[in-house]
């Protein structure tokens, strides 16, 4: 089961990260997206602990083959990725509170920075959750 948990947490974080993508692609997943939202910093928080957990675990993905230990390493640090993005605001609610002015402004630069890559490192998980899960029921 724990090896299931990942991709799971990747292919959600990854519709979550990459939802204009997904509903252009496919509009009943509008509904599904919609449904999960509210849970969003929630799912990022979990995805970001579990990709840092699984990502220091990554040289023994490779016993499994090239092909498995890259995709397990994309996978953690993509989910490491979105963790952090989808969790941001709650990051900055509860911790850049007490923060001056000029570490908040630094910190939402930051964060603005990094919002391009939401798209392609949800786009990522997906592929790559998909690919484990798969590889996963399959071996």
């Amino acid at each position: 089961m724990s090896g299931l948990l990942l991709p799971l947490i990747a292919i959600v974080t990854g519709m979550l990260a990459a939802a204009s993508v997904v509903i252009k692609k496919s509009p009943d997943a509008a509904n599904l997206i919609e449904k999960i939202k509210p849970y969003e910093a929630g799912i990022g928080a979990a995805a970001l602990v579990l990709g840092l957990l699984r990502v220091f675990s990554a040289t023994t993905a490779f016993k499994g083959g090239l092909i498995w230990g890259l995709a397990f390493t994309s996978c953690s640090v993509s989910c490491i990725i979105m963790g952090f993005l989808l969790g941001y605001p709650v990051i900055q609610n509860l911790l850049l509170d007490e923060l001056s002015d000029e570490a908040k402004a630094k910190s939402g630069e930051i964060y603005t920075r990094l919002t391009p890559y939401k798209v392609t490192s949800g786009l990522v998980a997906m592929g790559t959750g998909a690919y484990l899960l798969v590889i996963g029921f399959i071996f």
